[in-house]
């Protein structure tokens, strides 16, 4: 195990890893200590945004930049501009950022949507058999449609799978074993650095340069239990919120064109790489938005383990929405799951989510604690970039 490192990354996810890469070209030591067996067994990372957005198209241009400085390779966008699609050559197996329409169906409840609001001048209304069919997932058979939708500013969405482990296997091509650090345990910061236990053997660690740590609800028990001992106050967020994200057998070809928004609900094709010309192969995803739970401050052990964090998913209201959407909206006879992915995911106030750093202040290296290291994929991956430069700026 390594004397001495100029930084060290504790974390799991994307989040160190695209750190540990911006810190080896920069010609830094870097030790990599995460506490999970595996960097994604947590899982918290979304591939979009699920939040409705009507003033404003997301800046896609910046969100390609942003993963392409990131990544050790290229990352392809579809659709190809009509321009460069014979002339360039396509990577087929590097990770995809599609720009997707989106159409939000509300119902007649909702009577505060005007479009006549200058919030949302860059929507337009679809009503009836528009809309439907602009739906991802809609039937053949086309029903008695009263639907009303709005279209909204484009969105994307990244293959987060490709991405990771593109980004996972450069850094364990440039680290040794000793300096990528799986299921760490009894990690303790000192004046000079850090000690850990890995596969039963305690090690130390001096810290030359700095300390960057990525909150996610897997270290929330450390971080409290080290601003305590540092009698830091740290930045909390909101609360944990939690997400089911299912995987439907769709017996109808799926347009992966637009993203749907049905109530609490997310809809879209399921895609890796580019769309394949078999539309009747794709599976439909939809990302379900759950409870808000607060952090228990009191009882601050591994969150992830608590049973009550995980009572409300897949409940029976979960299967209610399902069924609302698949029946009633999409005209659907019959659907079959083939997986559920559960997440739980940091939901921070606007103020703190951007660029949100805290420190422990006893300590004579450089240690920051970054919030937002999980969520939407691209905003953990512009967060990480900014804790990086903040880092190397001090």
């Amino acid at each position: 195990m390594p004397i001495d490192s100029d930084i060290v990354l504790i974390g799991t996810g994307i989040a160190p890893l695209v750190c540990a890469s911006k810190f080896l070209s920069e010609g830094k030591s870097v030790l990599l200590l995460n506490p999970d067996w595996d960097f994604f067994q947590e899982n918290s990372e979304l591939p979009l945004s699920p939040l409705l957005s009507f003033d404003k198209q997301e800046d896609i241009e910046e969100a390609l930049v942003i993963l392409n400085a990131n990544y050790p390779g290229s990352i392809e966008s579809w659709p190809k501009k009509s321009d460069t699609q014979n002339s360039e050559f396509h990577d087929f197996l590097a990770p995809h950022l599609r720009v997707r329409d989106q159409i939000w169906i509300y119902s007649n409840q909702d009577t505060h949507f005007d479009l006549k609001n200058t919030n949302y001048q860059n929507c337009r209304q679809v009503d009836g058999l528009s809309a439907y069919l602009k739906f991802p997932g809609h039937s053949s058979k086309i029903p008695t449609c009263n639907a009303k939708g709005v279209l909204l500013p484009k969105t994307y969405d990244i293959d987060i799978n490709r991405y990771r482990y593109g980004v996972l296997d450069f850094i364990k091509e440039r680290l040794t074993f000793s300096n990528i650090i799986c299921f760490a345990s009894q990690i303790e910061l000192t004046q000079e650095g850090i000690r850990y236990h890995a596969q039963n053997t305690a090690y130390t660690t001096k810290i030359n340069e700095g300390l960057l740590v990525f909150w996610t609800p897997r270290l929330t028990a450390w971080i409290l239990n080290q601003a305590k001992k540092t009698e830091v106050t740290p930045l909390l967020p909101r609360g944990i919120r939690l997400w089911e994200q299912w995987s439907l057998v769709s017996k109808e070809p799926l347009d992966p064109a637009y993203i749907g928004h049905f109530e609490d609900l997310t809809v879209w094709a399921e895609v890796e790489g580019f769309p394949p010309t078999d539309l009747t192969k794709l599976h439909l995803s939809v990302l379900k938005s759950g409870a808000l739970l607060k952090l228990d401050l009191k009882n601050n052990t591994n969150l992830l383990a608590h049973e009550s964090l995980w009572t409300s998913m897949a409940s029976a209201e979960s299967f209610q929405s399902l069924a609302k959407l698949c029946y009633q909206f999409l005209n659907w006879k019959s659907f079959s799951i083939r997986s559920m992915q559960p997440r739980a995911i940091f939901e921070w106030d606007t103020t703190t989510s951007n660029n949100a750093l805290f420190t422990f202040n006893t300590f004579p290296f450089k240690n920051y604690v970054v919030c937002g290291g999980d969520g939407v994929f691209t905003q953990v991956i512009k967060q990480t970039q900014s804790a990086v430069d903040i880092l190397l700026k001090n």
